[in-house]
């Protein structure tokens, strides 16, 4: 019997100071508010396509960034389709270089994040919408990940820093 409790109390020991490790980790990782505008400095819908109820067209486009992400940006890939009332959606994969600041505005790290994005443009009134989501990134923004919506010229939402 006392070998039993022995034994449980060794699983119990071990259990809270595996939990207690993972606590630094977790700990490491900081949620930072995004926000911020980006200037679109061109912008190129190529290589129309008549499918069925609108037209695909290429996209490629460049911005410089600003706010929490500091830098420039360029579209990789991206694809439209516009519908017959001129509403737009989009697909795109972009690289961001540049750097990260937290609110206080320390830099979190410079180099690169790539995001993979939906966008939706109204070829009527010039509004844009969308978000992004980034899936990789380089140097100092490699433990970074990032989630934005965007309205227009200006984005929100949050960094994650930390491994």
């Amino acid at each position: 019997m006392k070998l039993h409790r022995l034994m449980s109390a060794a699983a119990v020991a071990t259990l809270l100071a595996l939990s207690i490790a993972a606590v630094p980790a977790a700990a490491r990782e900081r949620i930072i508010p995004a926000t911020g505008t980006f200037t679109t400095t061109s912008f190129a819908l190529t290589d129309p396509r008549p499918v069925q109820g609108g037209t695909l067209f290429k996209l490629d486009a460049t911005a410089t960034v600003s706010g929490t992400l500091v830098g420039s940006s360029k579209i990789l890939f991206g694809t439209c389709f516009f519908d017959l009332s001129g509403k737009a959606t989009c697909a795109a994969r972009e690289l961001f270089t540049g750097s990260a600041v937290d609110e206080g505005g320390q830099t979190i790290g410079t180099g690169t994040l790539t995001f993979l994005e939906r966008i939706n443009i109204d070829s009527i009134t010039g509004a844009s919408s969308g978000s992004a989501v980034s899936v990789g990134g380089t140097g100092g923004l490699k433990d970074v990940r990032a989630q934005l919506t965007f309205q227009n010229d200006q984005y929100s939402g949050r960094l994650i820093s930390g491994s």
